[in-house]
């Protein structure tokens, strides 16, 4: 069942243009009762992975610009610790 709600998940959020940590965290909590610290984990797990054979399939292909995705990747981390840290803060 769980192997299923996160095909579902991951399908629905790619039609939609939405990444599908969307609908799996909702389906992990509410409907297999997860923690939500592990659903979150999960996702972000289940992110990576997809992010990264995408872009090994794509890179091949010389499809991306690797430097601006570098560039993009920092700005990110920054921004995500930044905001933990406000967010503790408050």
């Amino acid at each position: 069942m769980l192997f299923l709600g996160g095909v579902a998940a991951g399908g629905l959020g790619s039609l939609l243009g939405l990444g599908g940590g969307v609908f799996l965290v909702p389906l992990l909590v509410l409907v297999m009762d997860v923690p939500m610290r592990v659903a979150v984990g999960l996702s972000l797990t289940a992110i990576i992975a997809t992010s990264r054979a995408t872009t090994s399939r794509a890179l091949g292909r010389t499809l991306i610009n690797l430097r601006l995705g570098m560039l993009l990747e920092e700005a990110t981390t920054v921004g995500g610790l930044t905001g933990g840290l406000v967010a503790g803060l408050i």
